[in-house]
C-alpha cells in the first residue's frame, strides 16, 4: 500500500462558509476512514491549514476525496497539493509491517 498526504488552505473565511458543508465533510471522512482510507484528517489549530493522510494502491483515492469533499467542492478550499509519502516510523509504520 502506498500512502499519501494531501494538504488544504483552507479560506480565511472559512469558519462562517463551511457550517453548511460541515456535517457531509465529517460523514465523508468517517466514510474513508470505515473504509480503511484515511489514516488523519486534521485542521492546524487557529490556521487556515488542514492535513489528510490517506492509504490506497494509488492516488486515485485522493483523487476520489477530492471529487466528493464538500470543502473543495463548495469553495472552502481556495488551495491544495499532495503528496506521496513513505513510512519511515510511528505507530502507523509498525502497524502496516504486521
Amino acid at each position: 500500500m502506498k500512502h499519501f498526504m494531501l494538504y488544504y488552505n483552507l479560506i480565511p473565511d472559512r469558519l462562517t462558509l463551511r457550517v453548511a458543508y460541515k456535517d457531509e465533510h465529517i460523514r465523508r471522512l468517517d466514510e474513508f476512514s470505515k473504509r480503511g482510507l484515511l489514516f488523519v484528517g486534521v485542521e492546524k489549530a487557529g490556521d487556515t491549514q488542514g492535513v489528510f493522510m490517506f492509504e490506497g494502491e494509488n492516488d486515485d483515492i485522493v483523487k476520489e476525496w477530492l471529487a466528493t469533499d464538500p470543502y473543495i467542492r463548495n469553495g472552502v478550499v481556495e488551495q491544495y497539493h499532495t503528496a506521496e509519502i513513505r513510512l519511515v516510523g510511528g505507530q502507523i509504520f509498525n502497524q502496516t509491517l504486521s
